[in-house]
């Protein structure tokens, strides 16, 4: 039998006309009430999967080199929700207040979700500036599958990516080694000698001979320069490696009491490069570039540095007339001699405006042989030192010739026809030059052993393109009368190497008759 009743009604009384025992059916008198229920949610999970696409840029510290990877990732991953417990149910409207305040304490442990990654990187690799060094592009993976908690209720972790790159190893180098480097590298350009200065120019390649004569404190003829004028700027370099040193704790001069002690010395080849970088252009005023190369194999690690420094200049200096040289050098009678020593015995000074520009590249690097643990310090063929100038001035003076007094002006140009004079020590640029703590046995193909300081400076060539002239007007004082003289240097590489006749010139003396200008 079913009974239908409107789903309004919420009670049913149902009677029989018979008595139990009469009923033929079985029924009896009985009432039927609709119950109140209510909905109730126990363990709830979701699962889901997607994927993620993207790209990050990486920035680590391998050793002593900062590197940079530019990475694309794509990654797989799965959601895994879970909200209530196993057997147990809970009604509907609390569940739901649960879940919308599932970061209140009380509710901790209610709900879980998380989401596990998995998947492959794509990743180009370089080593940051000023090194140079492209690693090109490697594969990447999860070293173990990475999962992120959603709600916090574990400590979060950090996902262990592994690459397989091959960068160039540097784990037998320091910093030090490097500072230790530059120090001595300023013995063969400064000199070894505390005596040794940039103002002396005596030592190192500022000491350089060129035919027997030192080149850098050789003065032009004429204009009184020498190129030790301009070689003060270098002194930049000088207080940039002191400054290095003496920043620098080293483990024997660090303080026992100091619980902290600073360590400048730290870091990585690009905070050098940072620190030289800032010293030098304090001193320069421009762009000093500062360029490391690094290179590894089964044998050795290598690290190459660069510096390269340049200045531009315009002085004004006080210059004293230099003709005595000129007129020595010439073949005068006795007429044209008492002039020339009018000229030459003057008194005053004369002041020019002198423009040009000095450029120093300074290249070295240090091996370290990975069998024996040996660092192997060297200078590169790039090494080298140019000093560019030119002048063109005038000035005027009273001279005394034999008993007479003259007006006199001078002007002179030294140049390279139109260009600058130029002065260059180099060495040769396919070569790299052990320094003297290395030994002959450790020669190979492109690297040369230098058994000393000297030998080292003796490699480097020098270069001098450049000519001088100069002309002289004196008019006398009270006789109609003049001179001129006309000098010249059509080569100034003559002077440096002491050739004959590297000097000419032409004088010429008008005096009215029976005149004589030398003293009775």
């Amino acid at each position: 039998v079913v009974l239908l009743f409107d789903e309004l009604y919420s009670f049913v009384e149902m009677r029989t006309r018979y008595g139990e025992e009469d009923n033929p059916w079985g029924i009896r008198n009985d009432t039927m009430k609709k119950s109140g229920f209510k909905f109730a949610t126990g363990l709830t999970t979701i699962n889901s999967r997607l994927e993620v696409s993207g790209s990050a840029l990486i920035l680590a510290e391998v050793g002593f080199v900062e590197v940079e990877a530019d990475v694309e990732a794509s990654i797989a991953g799965s959601l895994s929700l879970s909200a209530g417990k196993p057997g147990q149910l809970i009604p509907v409207n609390r569940w739901l207040s649960m879940m919308k305040n599932l970061m209140q304490s009380e509710n901790a442990g209610f709900a879980t979700a998380q989401i596990f990654f998995d998947g492959s990187f794509d990743a180009s690799v370089t080593i940051t500036e000023p090194v140079d060094f492209d690693a090109g592009h490697f594969n990447g993976w999860f070293e173990t599958p990475f999962s992120l908690d959603l709600l916090g209720n574990t400590d979060g972790r950090a996902p262990e990516i592994a690459f397989d790159v091959s960068l160039p190893d540097f784990s037998g180098l320091k910093f030090t080694d490097i500072i230790d480097l530059l120090q001595k590298v300023l013995d063969f350009v400064i000199g070894p000698e505390e005596s040794d200065t940039v103002e002396s120019c005596s030592g190192g390649i500022f000491g350089k001979k060129f035919f027997g004569t030192k080149i850098f404190t050789k003065k032009i003829p004429i204009v009184g320069i020498s190129a030790c004028d301009f070689a003060i700027f270098l002194q930049v370099v000088v207080d940039t490696v002191d400054t290095l040193v003496n920043d620098c704790f080293k483990p024997d001069e660090i303080d026992a009491e100091e619980e902290e002690p600073e360590k400048s010395c730290d870091g990585t080849f690009q905070t050098l490069e940072t620190k030289l970088r800032s010293l030098l252009q304090d001193g320069v005023g421009g762009k000093p570039a500062v360029q490391m190369k690094p290179s590894s194999d089964d044998t050795r690690s290598m690290l190459e540095i660069d510096l390269t420094l340049n200045w531009t200049f315009e002085e004004v200096k006080q210059l004293q007339i230099d003709l005595d040289e000129i007129f020595k050098g010439l073949n005068l009678d006795d007429d044209i001699a008492l002039f020339a020593k009018g000229i030459v015995s003057f008194e005053g000074e004369a002041t020019t405006e002198i423009g040009g520009s000095l450029s120093f590249t300074l290249g070295f690097g240090i091996e370290h042989i990975k069998s024996t643990g040996r660092k192997l310090p060297f200078v590169k063929g790039t090494t080298g030192l140019k000093v560019c100038f030119a002048v063109d001035t005038e000035m005027e003076f009273q001279a005394t010739i034999g008993p007479f007094s003259a007006n006199a002006n001078v002007q002179f140009v030294a140049d390279n026809y139109k260009d600058d004079l130029t002065l260059s020590v180099t060495l040769d640029e396919n070569l790299n030059y052990y320094l003297p703590s290395v030994e002959a046995a450790f020669a190979r193909e492109g690297f040369i052993v230098m058994e000393t300081i000297s030998k080292l400076v003796g490699a480097f060539d020098v270069s001098v393109a450049g000519r001088v002239s100069g002309s002289v007007h004196a008019e006398l004082v009270g006789l109609a009368g003049d001179a001129n003289a006309n000098v010249s240097i059509a080569d100034i590489n003559n002077i440096f190497q002491q050739k004959p006749g590297a000097i000419s010139g032409e004088i010429t003396f008008v005096l009215p008759q029976n005149v004589n200008i030398r003293k009775s």
